[in-house]
């Protein structure tokens, strides 16, 4: 029995018009527009004493009843299931010879969550993250249980090169710009569902894979361009100046050069002044706001204006080896009315007592060495194979470091050091190290620094001058030389630096709708979304998991043998080759696809049916480029694999950091090999790892974002294979079926009980019984007859 419902009250309706239910499986869980609406069934009714207790004087045309100015729900049941149900909306009403009729349509609830989804942008997202950007919130973003990390990465526009008549790379310090923003895609996704009253429930959400993908952020981008051409500018120094730290350990800068100061920081933003015959290249002054004043740079603004400085420091300090790991030497720097910031100095020296042979100097160094110890150093001499092993004694020494020499034809292997206790020699429980013979424990180390001060606030008769800042090392009488490429310039805030306040909105400023980061996410996985309107769930997984194998309904009896069976070769309605990828790479990209030739995060697949559409079809991801993660990009961890982003090409005139949207996984704290170092803000051995395709390690799953194959890593097409192993093997076959409307109910409203389009149906059709994969139902009518059900043959 069929039967109208109004607002929760039974209606009559005309039986004469039946109502016609299709669905489809592409159709319930497909996400562009077409797919967020939801269906329409018109309905007519007779103005009867019921309907018009319910609809009002509607048909009155100078009527006072407005009836879609009103919320109004209907719904269709045949037997107690529910067929349609949705909004109701007036159409109109017929007046004629054959009495009053409404017009009604109920428009389904759609993907409710998607089309919310369509209208907000990413930015607006409920997720309240608040923090000041500095070391100590990058370093905590690296462990903490907040949606949002700050993870390092390699911005190529800003590589610099090696200055004049230097034959070793500076030791470079990591600074705020050297980390950029990223955001968890599963608590992006959850958020979105959860503020339109939306739940997920996925096995995959809860993956290893899916649960470290994330996406990179965005900086919101002020224009600055017209403070920059008012008051920008970039100073600079004649010549280097050498200065030595004093009995606290402080170096001065910014004040009357002397033992202990290098006098100012920097000394001209003119490239045509002259200082003995020397100028400066490269900088300038567009405003003529930057001066040197008795001794000390200052910077006057012509106007009010809030700006930090960003100092590009460069200078050798003497140094010694502190540890394994780190150098001792100049490491500490106080800005002007801030405090000291430390940067620690990796030691770039191996330890070589793993490959300690004879034929070679070595310098030994003893780290927590004590006033007054005595050591002793031994190596196996012989061929342990031969029998003929003995053990001799390589150095004895009072002191933090001894030179070693291992001058002999003889087979010399197992280092060992002892110290004297009591009178005798044990084995020494510290750390120590071999280093190559032509390393010496004292030396000196040239430093590349990037230091900025955050905003302040300046006005033209409040200049900020650059007198008061201290270099600081472990003891007085350490020589420091300031090299003349120092440089210093102010910064326009176009995006947040040192510490600003940063928000959810500021960093998550990608300028798209959060429909575009599902369909991205979706792109990467080919995720099927089904949605239940009435218990507000939505069930995502992959097309390969979303069709479940240990589900059967059984439909054989339901098959009309009345009816013909029409069966059909798959593969017609695609492309004959697809392709999928990503959006066009930034610099990184761009090169590894000119070396190898070939395109990075590229796959494509071959369909079998000659009669496939012509051409190559283009699934592009919506949203990001693909990424390349290098190792030995940063000499003190030259272990530690790290993003590239960017161009070589000058920074854009704004001043962004940004870059082209990119996925990573990232996977957490991963220790560095032995002797490497990371740097700030972190400070240790551990560093954070980032990967957008990384092999199989010992212990360590491969991880790839890459559509294709590559070194031994399954790429992404793994999610893909299945729809293309269909369109070959599999057959569409189209029968005639009595649906009973619990059946087209539970394609409705999808549950954990899974009788729908995930499910596999079993049908007898010419005496044989298979297993199929529903596609659609076409034109179910409540009390009607056998409906049309198209089916794909399991492969």
């Amino acid at each position: 029995m069929v039967r109208f419902f109004i607002d929760g009250r039974e209606a009559d309706m005309d039986l004469s018009e039946p109502v016609s239910v299709s669905l489809s499986e592409e159709w319930l869980t497909r996400l562009d527009e077409g797919g967020r609406e939801g269906f329409r069934q018109r309905v007519k009714a007779p103005a009867t004493r019921r309907n018009r207790e319910i609809v009002g004087d509607a048909e009155e045309i100078a009527g006072g009843v407005f009836f879609n100015q009103q919320v109004h729900e209907a719904r269709i049941e045949e037997d107690g299931c529910r067929l349609v149900e949705g909004a109701l909306r007036l159409c109109g009403v017929e007046r004629g010879p054959g009495g009053v009729w409404y017009r009604f349509e109920i428009v389904g609830p759609g993907k409710r969550w998607a089309v919310q989804a369509a209208e907000r942008m990413l930015r607006e997202l409920g997720i309240g993250f608040r923090e000041v950007l500095g070391g100590e919130t990058i370093a905590a973003s690296w462990t903490w249980g907040q949606p949002v990390r700050f993870l390092p990465v390699q911005r190529r526009e800003s590589m610099t090169e090696n200055p004049e008549g230097s034959l070793v790379e500076p030791v470079r310090m990591l600074t705020v710009e050297d980390y950029h923003p990223f955001l968890h895609v599963r608590s992006l996704l959850e958020r979105m569902m959860a503020e339109a009253g939306y739940r997920i429930v996925s096995d995959f959400f809860g993956s290893p894979l899916f649960d470290s993908l994330y996406l990179s952020g965005n900086y919101i981008v002020h224009d600055v361009g017209l403070l920059r051409g008012r008051m920008d500018f970039l100073a600079g120094r004649f010549r280097d100046a050498e200065a030595e730290t004093d009995r606290f350990g402080y170096v001065y800068a910014g004040q009357a050069a002397s033992a202990y100061s290098l006098g100012a920081l920097v000394e001209t933003a003119d490239p045509q002044e002259e200082s003995e015959g020397a100028t400066v290249d490269g900088v300038f002054d567009t405003g003529g706001c930057f001066s040197c004043e008795g001794g000390t740079a200052l910077f006057r603004p012509p106007q009010e204006a809030v700006l930090g400085f960003e100092y590009r420091l460069r200078y050798t300090t003497d140094t010694w080896i502190a540890s394994r790991e780190e150098l001792a030497g100049i490491d500490r720097v106080k800005l002007p009315g801030e405090e000291f910031r430390r940067f620690r100095i990796a030691n770039r020296n191996a330890d070589r007592r793993e490959e300690y042979a004879a034929g070679f100097g070595y310098l030994l160094v003893v780290f927590g060495y004590a006033e007054g110890q005595r050591f002793r150093l031994t190596h196996d001499v012989g061929d342990p194979e031969a029998g003929t092993l003995r053990r001799e004694v390589a150095a004895e020494f009072a002191a933090r470091s001894c030179a070693v020499g291992t001058y002999t034809d003889e087979r010399l292997s197992n280092p060992v050091l002892w110290v004297e206790e009591e009178g005798a020699f044990v084995p020494y429980g510290g750390d120590w190290a071999l280093y190559d013979g032509h390393v010496a424990e004292r030396g000196r180390t040239e430093i590349e620094l990037t230091v900025c001060s955050g905003p302040e606030r300046l006005l033209p008769s409040q200049p900020k001058y650059f007198d008061r800042i201290v270099f600081a090392g472990p003891e007085p009488g350490m020589k420091m030389t300031l090299s003349r490429h120092t440089r210093l310039r102010p910064r326009f805030t176009a995006h947040p630096g040192e510490g600003s306040t940063v928000t959810f909105d500021i960093v998550a400023e990608h300028r798209v709708r959060q429909i575009r980061v599902i369909e991205a996410v979706q792109h990467l996985f080919n995720l099927r979304f089904y949605t239940d309107n009435r218990t507000r769930t939505v069930y995502i997984e992959p097309g390969r998991d979303f069709y479940r194998k240990d589900v059967v309904v059984d439909w054989s009896g339901k098959v009309d043998r009345g009816r013909g069976v029409e069966i059909a070769e798959m593969g017609e309605e695609r492309h004959r080759v697809t392709t999928y990828c990503y959006q066009e790479g930034d610099g990184a990209v761009a090169q590894w696809n000119t070396e190898h030739g070939e395109v990075l995060g590229s796959w494509s697949a071959e369909i079998r049916n000659r009669f496939a559409l012509r051409g190559e079809g283009i699934e592009r991801n919506p949203m990001a480029t693909a990424s390349v993660v290098a190792d030995g990009v940063y000499a003190e961890a030259p272990g530690a694999g790290i993003l590239q982003t960017g161009d070589r090409a000058a920074r854009k005139a704004e001043g962004s950091v940004n870059f082209p949207a990119k996925f990573v996984c990232y996977l957490g704290m991963r220790e560095l090999p032995q002797g490497q170092l990371w740097g700030w803000p972190g400070q240790g051995r551990g560093y954070p790892e980032v990967a957008f395709h990384r092999t199989a390690e010992e212990g360590r799953e491969a991880v790839s974002l890459l559509f294709e194959d590559r070194d031994g890593a399954e790429g992404l097409h793994r999610f893909y294979d299945f729809d293309f192993r269909r369109c070959d093997r599999g057959r569409r076959v189209t029968v005639w079926l009595r649906l009973e409307p619990q059946d087209v109910e539970a394609l409705l409203v999808p549950d954990r009980l899974m009788r729908d389009f995930r499910a596999l149906f079993r049908l007898g059709i010419g005496g044989e019984s298979g297993l199929f994969r529903l596609e659609s139902v076409d034109g179910y009518v409540p009390g009607g007859g056998p409906t049309r059900c198209v089916f794909v043959r399991e492969v």
